[in-house]
């Protein structure tokens, strides 16, 4: 039997990381029923929420991008860099043009709430939260950081091959940016969201440098310093941390959200049998993160909510059930009719360019 591929692992990795976001989405939602009688859906409702089940799926995401993307781009110089942000747009802009229609009416007018055309143009530049307007999804915010994180790699690809390129000079300039903003951007400054993403982006990175020590043939000594240091960080001090905070009220489990994402990451890095179906959910998952709310808050108008919905009567597991069947039936559509194509033609217009 052959040993399955580090990226097919992470492909499953993937999946589960969009079905932890739709987990805690739709248990977010069925909360609102009466479900006292019920008892698989407390359950993960409580479990969904004590756990941060959509953090949890979107550190893991960051993580395999940091280890995946910067991998991609075998060159440097300004005519790559750009060939790079190229490929990046055409990957993940398509998709989410499209999206942005099908959430205004399903997140906004199906349930009678605003959303203006001047809305809808922020969400086309992915900045409506710099203004004080809504996101058409609420979770289009990760997307900023993955779009930050293609902007920086952008800077340093038109300098260096990123990978050579030391991880740690990347970390430092980014975490420099995270200080600079955080003493300069004051909340309720607009910009001030930047503190946040470059935190996120600099856990992207943890997965750049777990690549490079892995792949690389040498990986210098500051690189090594970095990555032990932040695993000494990861792995020691924050689930030290947590355990002192278990005896108080804190919520202890959100100080250990990218500890068990970097667990799970390790784990499918290293998980020596083939998950060929769950890889294939991973592989759409992108579409699946986008689409699984256009599907859950049609499923609930349809059924009734929220005054005498059908889902009232019956647990969270049916709903969880019948909402990932039809994302994913979905999801597969929008993968083989939007991304592929969309994918193809900005490889193709590379090569024309």
């Amino acid at each position: 039997m052959s040993h399955p591929s580090r990226f097919e692992n992470l492909d499953a990795a993937r999946a589960l990381a969009a079905l932890l976001v739709v987990v805690m989405h739709v248990s977010e939602n069925w909360a609102r029923f009466d479900h006292s009688t019920h008892v698989i859906g407390p359950f993960l409702i409580n479990l969904s929420h004590t756990a941060h089940f959509g953090s949890l799926g979107v550190n893991l995401f960051f993580l395999i991008s940091g280890f995946v993307i910067p991998y991609s781009v075998s060159r440097s110089g300004i005519t790559e860099s750009k060939g790079f942000l190229l490929r990046r747009f055409f990957r993940i802009y398509p998709l989410y043009l499209l999206n942005i229609p099908l959430g205004v009416m399903t997140t906004f007018w199906l349930w009678g709430k605003e959303f203006s055309v001047y809305d809808g143009i922020l969400n086309a530049l992915m900045v409506p939260n710099f203004f004080g307007r809504p996101f058409a999804e609420g979770l289009y915010w990760t997307l900023q950081v993955e779009l930050l994180f293609y902007i920086i790699c952008a800077v340093f690809i038109s300098r260096a091959d990123l990978r050579r390129i030391s991880v740690a000079w990347v970390f430092l300039a980014v975490s420099a940016l995270y200080f600079i903003a955080k003493k300069l951007l004051i909340p309720p400054h607009p910009i001030a969201i930047l503190i946040f993403y470059l935190a996120g982006v600099r856990f992207i990175l943890l997965g750049w440098l777990i690549r490079k020590f892995f792949e690389s043939g040498k990986i210098s000594w500051i690189d090594k310093a970095l990555l032990l240091s932040l695993l000494v960080y990861y792995l020691l001090f924050m689930p030290y941390q947590a355990f002192h905070l278990m005896a108080t009220d804190t919520d202890w489990m959100n100080s250990i959200i990218e500890t068990l994402a970097l667990l799970l990451f390790m784990f499918f890095l290293y998980l020596p049998v083939h998950l060929h179906r769950l890889a294939y959910i991973g592989r759409i998952s992108y579409s699946i993160y986008l689409m699984h709310p256009v599907v859950m808050y049609i499923i609930y108008r349809i059924a009734g909510y929220p005054i005498g919905s059908i889902f009232a009567e019956n647990d969270l597991v049916y709903s969880l059930i019948l909402i990932i069947i039809i994302t994913i039936a979905v999801s597969h559509l929008t993968w083989k009719w939007v991304e592929m194509p969309f994918q193809r033609l900005g490889r193709e217009w590379m090569r024309k360019s």
